[in-house]
Parts: structure tokens; C-alpha cells; sequence
């Protein structure tokens, strides 16, 4: 709770308990330090896609300079650059997100790293586990075929779209 509201630097002590054993009730507390809240600094993204403007990239991005840092929000932008690469080929790309705080400022700077990996082709699509559906009848709600290049986008829309 606290990373999600830009407290990095947020401690809880261990807890100390008090335990009433004649009506075996107990009491727990813990002591908190918040710290200070950080705000986003700086955000770069590090990659060497061909045909990828890192510009682009940046626009889509739900963190931003000014905006208090916010983790959950970080890991739904390392997830949409994974799809953003995933759709030039990259089945196994990273995304490493570098921070860099500043507690006199009271920001943190990040970079993205991408690792976009080798690019991944379609060997075979099998289908398993289906007894009354005809296999064809199933792959035409799948958008990637054998000889294909990888496509984050289209397996996402693949998984949603085959009748369950």
C-alpha cells in the first residue's frame, strides 16, 4: 500500500503484542514511518528494436514526470512494453525498470531497459483437450498460424476469443 503511494522509504517495525490471558484477548501493534513521499522524476526507455520509436512508446506510458510513483502502475507499464515489443517478434522480451531516488528532491528517475531476445516464429499451433469441437472449427478463432511471426497482441485476442 504504501509503494502505490509513492512512500519508498516506508518502514513497519515488528510487531509487539500484548495477550490478556485471563480473557485471551491480545493486542498488536506496530510502529510505521512513512518517509517521504516520492513523485515520478525522469522516465526514459532504453531499447534497440528496429521499426520501435521509443517515442511512441513513452506516450503510452500511465506513469509520468510529475505524478506520485505508484509500483502497481509501473508493472502495468513494463507489461504493456512487453506487449509493444511482443508484437515486433519477441515472445521473450524483459523489461527491467532502473530507479534512481532522490530524497532531497523527492523523486525517483526510471528507465525502462528493454530486452527484446530473439525473434520467435510459429512452428505449430496444436490444440488439445477437445473431444466434441472440430479442430478447424477452433482455429479460426486463433489469429496466429504455422510460418507466423509472433504476435503478443494476437495471442492475447486468441486466448479471449476461443468459446470456452
Amino acid at each position: 500500500v504504501f509503494v502505490q503511494n509513492g512512500y519508498l522509504d516506508a518502514y513497519v517495525s515488528k510487531p509487539l503484542m500484548r495477550v490478556d490471558f485471563g480473557s485471551y484477548n491480545a493486542e498488536v501493534d506496530y510502529q510505521v514511518t512513512e518517509g517521504v513521499q516520492y513523485r515520478v522524476g525522469t522516465v526514459g526507455i532504453t531499447q534497440s528494436v528496429k521499426g520501435l520509436n521509443t517515442e511512441d512508446l513513452k506516450e503510452d506510458l500511465i506513469l509520468s514526470q510529475g505524478k506520485i510513483f505508484n509500483v502497481k502502475r509501473m508493472r502495468k507499464d513494463i507489461a504493456n512494453l512487453e506487449e509493444k515489443v511482443g508484437n515486433f517478434g519477441y515472445a521473450f522480451v524483459k523489461v527491467s525498470p532502473q530507479m534512481h531516488k532522490d530524497p532531497e528532491q523527492k523523486i525517483i528517475n526510471l528507465q525502462y531497459i528493454v530486452e527484446p531476445g530473439e525473434v520467435v516464429t510459429i512452428n505449430d499451433v496444436v490444440i488439445s483437450g477437445n473431444d466434441t469441437t472440430k479442430d478447424r472449427v477452433i482455429r479460426r478463432y486463433i489469429y496466429l498460424a504455422p510460418g507466423d511471426t509472433f504476435n503478443a497482441t494476437d495471442l492475447k485476442d486468441s486466448k479471449s476469443s476461443i468459446p470456452s
